[in-house]
């Protein structure tokens, strides 16, 4: 049995998972679920029985205040009312004293619907778009009718769904004075504390949030732990009882916040002399039920989607629509690391048919000082001004390697085509990438978060620094005893941090997409610039509270949709290799090669740890099983094939580093890159499956089953001409 840790050490901010947490005489509760796509609720029958049983059904009627989770503008409902809009969607809370007791009550509830025609899950009427932007650089029109050649492509980014095995749910427990503690893996304790305040009607004060430890990657809390706090606090509120509220494992993987799936059409002109002269994109994004983050999803796909590359004129048209799948949002990131994946598959076909080596192609192509990027910002220097490029073509060897198995495909008869070879040859690709991944929301985002700290000098010299920071991410922590050492001169045993409680830190925003080292340690930095001002004219203490002051340029303009909406980006390159089975048809990856450019790093095994992690996490996305919806409920994989996967080989991994110079030489600017393998890996991956087979691929996840399907079609299309 798991050792139990006291209720001070957990507030103290050591690290700690749910499972750890000694909660006594917790009531279970249970979350009643809707079993059809949409429709309405045309009655909940409850037989006679459940009454005494001393049970509680918990509807949306019976919710105190505000019925909604309001987030950024937008809301998404906490139990269904008389509408449902989607398989699984919460209509009521079930609490019981034991779990046994939980599965009798349950039986005897019934619930009655009238159904309605679901939504098309693709974008196939336009009513389903409640959001849609268009930007444009140049003049596209023009260009196009000066294009003498073009080449267009679709792809498909299939979605990601949770693959830990940490445990989802929370507690709640009642304190002393009328206080109501929730405890549970949550990066943004004071969302929740405001939310469940408008909920129940309860001062803020009365309520208190513990974050357990979310885990390595856990972007998709923002929302997923957020609803499980909600739906806890509201049982323990309606029935008096401290509530256990735990998933299982199948209600995880079904109805968690998961990335949505993206359909990106690109459309590319040239002149005669092959130089790009319009680069045309549509982006359309299944956000399900319910729209989250929308203006957060535009400004990064705006950012991401034309590409890096030389354009004279660019266009970019996103359609956010609903559909009856479960609410899509954030999960690793936002979109603009995966919107790279189209651009980059693009660029690599317009290399091989311009005959070109990728990495040379880029070289030529990738924007330089005093281009336009976008979404529309004017670029100091070149993109590759730190030689990313360069140094991955010294660690992977990529130009011999690309040219010997181009020259292998190119060798290749029909009468050696994949599928239909029976022999145990196999055949080998490599593919690269080159993209970036920013840290943080869009300014939009942040400036509405207003990120605080807290900041103490105290008389006898030590620091109190007061700053939200997840259980367990140990990084950041350092990261910001380094920044007080720096700036005010005071060793790390003589600062206390405090990470933990609701009622005591100030409000810093969520714990994700890389925020805990990049704007709350910023945010942390200007308030002990503050101090150091005035430690020497005011008398100890001196305590600061400040928010993140955003710099001037290169700006940012919502409306106009004109600068650079992040404050933090990370750029890399990559390489695969990969060898394919012609038998089986699956695919292993041999070495992977990652270059990142990194002007600071307080804590390189630390950081090269996130990248392992990141891509790993990555590869079991995008060659696993193509996790798609069926009548809206999600496919889940056989046990067979996730044993599989956890039996695959794992690639060498070789990750470099480059110290950042001239514009990006800053030493006290810390970027995140843990996402960045999503903006490189997948696109380099299928670079390099078409350079081994032959077959252009364009959809992710692929399987042995996709990979089989598409090498038949490119065969057959060869045997027709």
């Amino acid at each position: 049995m798991k050792n139990k840790r006291s209720v001070r050490d957990i507030l103290s901010g050591n690290s700690m998972f749910l499972q750890d947490y000694p909660l006594k005489d917790g009531w279970y509760c249970r979350i009643i679920r809707s079993t059809i796509l949409r429709g309405s609720i045309v009655s909940i029958l409850v037989d006679p029985e459940f009454i005494s049983l001393g049970a509680y059904l918990i509807q949306q009627k019976d919710i105190p205040g505000e019925t909604s989770f309001r987030l950024f503008g937008e809301e998404l409902p906490v139990l269904s009312g008389n509408q449902v809009h989607y398989f699984g969607q919460p209509i009521a809370l079930l609490v019981a004293e034991s779990e046994d007791l939980l599965n009798s009550c349950e039986r005897l509830i019934q619930i009655q619907y009238e159904e309605y025609d679901p939504l098309p899950e693709t974008l196939s009427d336009p009513q389903q778009i409640y959001r849609q932007t268009e930007k444009s650089i140049g003049s596209p029109g023009l260009m196009w009718e000066q294009s003498v050649e073009s080449v267009e492509s679709s792809y498909h980014i299939g979605t990601q769904s949770d693959t830990s095995r940490e445990v989802m749910g929370c507690f709640a427990e009642w304190g002393q004075d009328d206080l109501l503690r929730l405890i549970g893996p949550t990066i943004w304790p004071h969302l929740i504390a405001d939310s469940l305040s408008s909920i129940l009607k309860r001062k803020k004060p009365r309520i208190e949030i513990v974050p357990t430890n979310p885990g390595v990657f856990h972007d998709h809390l923002l929302v997923d732990g957020s609803l499980i706090a909600l739906y806890t606090g509201v049982a323990a509120e309606l029935t008096g009882k401290n509530i256990k509220l735990i998933l299982s494992e199948e209600e995880r993987q079904l109805f968690g916040t998961r990335q949505p799936p993206i359909h990106v059409k690109q459309h590319v002109g040239f002149s005669p002399e092959r130089e790009i002269l319009v680069n045309d994109v549509i982006v359309d994004v299944n956000t399900g039920a319910f729209a989250l983050f929308s203006t957060e999803m535009i400004n990064q796909i705006l950012a991401a989607a034309p590409g890096l590359y030389k354009a004279p004129s660019w266009r970019v048209r996103i359609h956010l629509y609903r559909s009856n799948l479960p609410p899509m949002s954030i999960f690793h990131g936002f979109h603009a690391t995966l919107i790279q994946i189209p651009a980059e598959i693009q660029a690599n076909r317009i290399a091989e048919l311009e005959g070109r080596d990728p990495l040379e192609w880029r070289r030529e192509r990738l924007l330089k000082g005093g281009d336009t990027a976008p979404p529309q910002w004017t670029l100091k220097e070149d993109l590759d001004s730190q030689g990313i490029l360069e140094r991955l073509a010294a660690v992977s060897d990529f130009t011999r390697k690309h040219s010997s198995f181009e020259l292998l495909r190119k060798r290749r008869s029909s009468r050696d085509s994949i599928a239909r070879k029976t022999s145990g040859k196999k055949y080998r690709g490599m593919g690269m990438s080159y993209g970036f991944q920013p840290s943080g929301f869009s300014r939009t985002m942040e400036q509405q978060i207003r990120p605080r700290v807290r900041v103490s000098l105290e008389t006898d010299g030590s620091v109190q620094g007061y700053v939200n920071t997840a259980p367990g991410t140990s990084a950041a922590k350092v990261y910001i005893r380094n920044i007080i050492k720096e700036e005010l001169g005071v060793e790390s045993e003589k600062v206390m941090l405090h990470t933990s409680d609701s009622r005591e830190i100030p409000d810093s925003g969520p714990v994700c997409l890389s925020r805990s080292l990049t704007v709350v340690t910023d945010t942390f930095r200007q308030a002990c610039k503050k101090i150091q001002k005035q430690r020497f004219h005011s008398p100890l203490p001196i305590s600061i509270e400040t928010s993140l002051r955003f710099p001037r340029l290169p700006g940012w303009d919502q409306e106009k949709l004109e600068g650079d909406p992040f404050l933090y980006r990370s750029y890399g390159a990559a390489a695969v290799e990969v060898e394919l089975d012609p038998v089986s048809f699956i695919p292993e990856i041999q070495r992977i090669w990652m270059v990142v450019d990194a002007p600071s790093l307080f804590n390189v095994s630390q950081a090269r740890s996130a990248l392992e992690g990141g891509i790993m996490q990555c590869l079991n996305w995008i060659r696993g099983y193509p996790r798609e919806f069926k009548n809206g409920v999600l496919q889940l994989p056989s046990a067979e094939f996730t044993r599989g996967l956890e039996h695959r080989k794992i690639p060498e991994i070789t990750i470099d580093f480059i110290p950042g110079k001239g514009a990006r030489s800053d030493r006290t600017k810390q970027n995140g890159f843990r996402d960045l393998p999503f903006a490189l890996i997948p696109s380099a991956y299928l670079s390099a499956l078409t350079q081994a087979t032959g077959g252009y691929f364009d959809s992710i996840p692929s399987d042995s089953q996709v990979i089989f399907n598409y090498i038949r079609e490119s065969e057959e299309a060869e045997d027709d001409d």
